[in-house]
């Protein structure tokens, strides 16, 4: 194809070579959205995370030099011998039942190590990952003393969140290499965690308990939950902002997509009194606690127009939607909806309208939780035979098949695949721990 982007495979990690984290299926990858400086003072370096069983990892990647589109293209499953790609920091979760099957980079952590003796700054290779243990004895104080300071600090690095089958929002400070503080609150499974793009502060939490709920970091509070009436009836499998933060969509098991404001007044007041809350509460007697808002309406439901199975993963295209159900399909639509716009539907019908857009043709993608990635107009996601594939998705070049497959050398399931926050490279995790970065040039 004329204007086919190729793809240059940059490195691949096996997460197996840290010992106990063999052969754990890794079920989520995601970028940091802030860039660092290496240690040399020259190249500029993004970090992301991959979390499977109860191991998370942290991964440094040297951002590419500028690279001609004559630059040979390299698809084969080979290790390259300059590799940009190192793991930094590994964790572990005291909790041998934990899974993890979410990260999510949000809020900020201190701009320099706390002189604290419960502080302390190890060195981390991949055969001596970091214990995360909730510290449940510590008094309530100390923890408002070291919360304070740090949110009111927006110059460290972003917050790691995991996430899992506990149900327990684990978030890590990455500076300080130790756990920072749990979210408690749902009663199930934990599928998906996504930031919000407008406040860096705020987190969507996606759960198996069939609810949403909506966190301020900041002050580690449950700002509201989305669920009821009008809710998912079964577990939720995926979540996404629009990239103004006002609002957010969702799929689950129950075959349906749903819209989600955050315009309400209820939920606008919600959020503003969370800033102003001292997180107290954690076990000191006091009475002061933060009620979050019920919200049991969403400003749209798809019903079963859109997919007639499991839809494990939904993300917005501008406007429009991009959605995936095992049932081998991925589907670009726009919900019809009335010139209400978000305001809360509190009718037995809620609108469902969709116009169908485009349906791009899957093969061996019937598993669920395999998530895909979009950006800049390119959709890649992965199957059960070990290929990556890549759609156009925009002009032209607009096609139900793949413009591109990148093969991984094995036939283990591709679990999850993202795009860098620009678009230049693209990670992907599998069943067989292993993890491959590429290069979209």
């Amino acid at each position: 194809m004329q204007n086919a982007r190729p793809a240059k495979l940059l490195a691949v990690a096996s997460t197996g070579e840290a010992g106990e984290q063999s052969n754990q299926i890794l079920y989520c990858a995601a970028f940091s959205p802030a860039l660092y400086q290496s240690p040399d003072g020259g190249t500029r370096v993004s970090m992301f995370s991959t979390c499977g069983g109860r191991f998370a990892s942290l991964y440094e990647v040297s951002q590419p030099d500028v690279v001609s589109q004559s630059t040979v293209e390299r698809d084969t499953a080979t290790k390259c011998n300059t590799t940009p790609l190192s793991l930094r920091q590994c964790y572990r979760d005291a909790d041998d039942g934990e899974s993890y099957f979410a990260c999510a980079f949000a809020g900020r952590g201190f701009g320099a190590p706390l002189e604290d003796k419960d502080s302390r700054f190890v060195d981390i290779n991949a055969d001596t990952p970091i214990m995360i243990q909730t510290e449940r004895s510590k008094p309530a104080n100390k923890r408002r003393k070291l919360i304070l300071p740090f949110s009111e600090s927006q110059t460290g690095a972003p917050l790691l969140c995991l996430a899992g089958k506990r149900g327990m929002i684990k978030v890590v400070d990455t500076r300080r290499r130790s756990l920072f503080f749990t979210l408690t609150g749902h009663g199930n499974d934990v599928n998906e965690l996504k930031p919000c793009p407008s406040n860096e502060w705020l987190l969507l939490s996606a759960s198996k308990d069939e609810s949403i709920r909506l966190w301020n970091l900041r002050r580690a509070v449950c700002v509201a939950i989305f669920s009821g009436h009008h809710g998912h009836k079964s577990g939720v499998l995926s979540i996404d902002w629009h990239s103004s933060g006002t609002h957010f969509v969702s799929g689950g098991m129950d075959n349906t997509i749903k819209l989600w404001s955050l315009k309400s007044d209820a939920i606008k007041t919600a959020i503003e009194r969370s800033e102003k809350i001292y997180p107290n509460g954690w076990g000191d007697g006091s009475d002061e606690c933060f009620d979050p808002v019920s919200e049991q309406f969403p400003f749209y439901s798809s019903t079963n127009k859109v997919h007639t199975n499991y839809i494990d993963c939904v993300q917005f295209i501008g406007d429009l939607i991009l959605s995936k159900s095992v049932e081998n399909k991925v589907v670009l639509w726009r919900p019809i909806i009335e010139s209400s716009g978000e305001e809360t539907v509190y009718s037995k019908q809620l609108p469902s309208g969709i116009e169908y857009l485009w349906k791009f043709e899957l093969e061996h993608c019937n598993n669920w939780l395999m998530k895909m990635s979009a950006k800049y107009h390119i959709l890649a996601l992965g199957n059960a035979k070990g290929k990556v594939n890549l759609w156009h998705m925009r002009g032209a070049n607009l096609s139900r098949h793949p413009f591109r497959t990148l093969d991984t050398g094995t036939e283990t399931s591709v679990r999850m695949v993202v795009f860098n926050p620009h678009g230049s490279q693209l990670v992907a995790v599998k069943d067989d721990s292993t993890v491959w970065l590429w290069e979209i040039l």
